[in-house]
C-alpha cells in the first residue's frame, strides 16, 4: 500500500485510492495506471455535476480474483482490472443523476450498469462495454437479448 500512494501523491483524493483499494497491496503497474485512469474520469464526471468525489462511499473498489469470486463478481469483472469501482447508493440517487447527464458518461468513454440491476449501489466503469452503451444491463446468463431492449433504452 505504500508503494501505491507514493505513486498517486500527485492524486487529489488519496482517501478515494484507500477505499478503492481497501487494503490490498498493490504493485502492478497495470493496475495502478488503470486505477489513474478510472479516477481522473471520475473526478471530471463528478466535478462537472458538483459532487466531491470524496463524499462518496466505496462499497467495490479492486478486487482480487479472490475475492471477487467470493462475493459473486464475473469471472471477466473490471473490478479485478482496476477499471469498475461501485459507491453506496440506496435510493439510486447517483444512477439517476448519471442518467439524467448521460453526455458525461459518453464524452468520458465511461459507463453505468442499469439501475434495476444494481439496487443499493452504483457500478461506474471508465470502458464502454460491447454493446457501447453507456447505460447497459449487466449479462447474468438469465437475460435473453430480445428482453434486454424491451427493459431499457438509451
Amino acid at each position: 500500500m505504500t508503494f501505491f500512494i507514493q505513486k498517486i501523491t500527485n492524486m487529489e483524493n488519496n482517501i478515494f485510492i484507500e477505499n478503492y483499494f481497501n487494503g490490498h497491496s498493490i504493485t502492478d503497474n497495470t493496475l495502478l495506471n488503470n486505477c489513474e485512469f478510472l479516477y481522473k474520469k471520475l473526478q471530471h464526471i463528478f466535478a462537472s455535476l458538483n459532487i466531491n468525489i470524496q463524499d462518496l462511499k466505496i462499497t467495490s473498489g479492486y478486487r482480487n480474483k479472490q475475492h471477487n469470486q467470493s462475493v459473486g463478481g464475473a469471472s471477466n469483472s473490471l473490478h479485478t482490472k482496476g477499471l469498475a469501482v461501485d459507491f453506496y447508493d440506496p435510493n439510486s440517487f447517483l444512477d439517476k443523476l448519471l442518467i439524467d447527464n448521460v453526455e458525461l458518461l459518453h464524452k468520458n468513454q465511461c459507463a453505468i450498469e442499469h439501475p434495476a440491476y444494481t439496487k443499493g449501489w452504483c457500478h461506474i466503469q471508465a470502458v464502454l462495454p460491447k454493446s457501447q452503451k453507456n447505460v447497459f444491463i449487466p449479462y447474468n446468463g438469465t437475460i435473453k437479448a430480445n428482453q434486454k431492449d424491451d427493459l431499457f433504452k438509451i
